[in-house]
């Protein structure tokens, strides 16, 4: 029976040897629940113009918008999300991030006036894209809220879509105004 001490030495040596080396790969779990699984990038971009001080919406536009946006962002877990404000042409409020806080913080500082007056919405979109294209996430969305045409600017937003497409970015587009056949 104690023939075999050497050989039992020799087996645990070799069971340690294997145990340290899966410790050194640092097995993980992987998860397919979504929530657990991390967000998606998303980018907004939001129209500046001086026509969001229409008052179809109570109280204004812009401020409606504002509302909306604070809500969804205060929602959102897990994603990383950016603030690209424009007009005559874009700017980025907010970059991509996980901080709702300093996203929302960002997002009340927004007002009419902090960029000069004009629709760039493809500018604007292509700003947006720019912040999604290398993202490691393949997950890229882009929520446009504008109430008006692109009246300015280069690409034109239907050039930006195709980029956009071709990226593999989503854009969802909101329309804020509450008259009858409005662009």
């Amino acid at each position: 029976a104690f023939g075999s001490l050497p050989h039992l030495r020799r087996a645990f040596l070799l069971a340690a040897i294997g145990l340290v080396a899966v410790a050194l790969g640092r097995p993980q779990r992987l998860s397919t629940d979504p929530a657990e699984v991390g967000g998606i990038d998303i980018v907004i971009a939001l129209d500046v113009s001086n026509s969001m001080r229409e008052t179809d919406l109570v109280p204004d536009r812009i401020t409606a918008a504002k509302r909306v946006l604070a809500r969804f962002i205060d929602e959102r877990r897990g994603d990383f999300m950016g603030l690209v404000v424009f007009a005559s042409r874009p700017f980025t409020q907010a970059p991509l991030t996980d901080d709702r806080g300093v996203l929302l913080d960002l997002l009340g500082r927004v007002d009419i006036g902090m960029l000069p007056d004009g629709t760039a919405i493809g500018t604007a979109l292509a700003m947006a894209e720019n912040h999604l294209k290398n993202m490691p996430r393949h997950s890229g969305v882009i929520v446009l809220i504008t109430d008006g045409g692109n009246i300015t600017g280069a690409p034109d937003p239907l050039t930006a879509a195709r980029i956009a497409n071709a990226i593999c970015v989503r854009i969802y587009v909101i329309g804020m105004s509450s008259r009858t056949g409005a662009r």
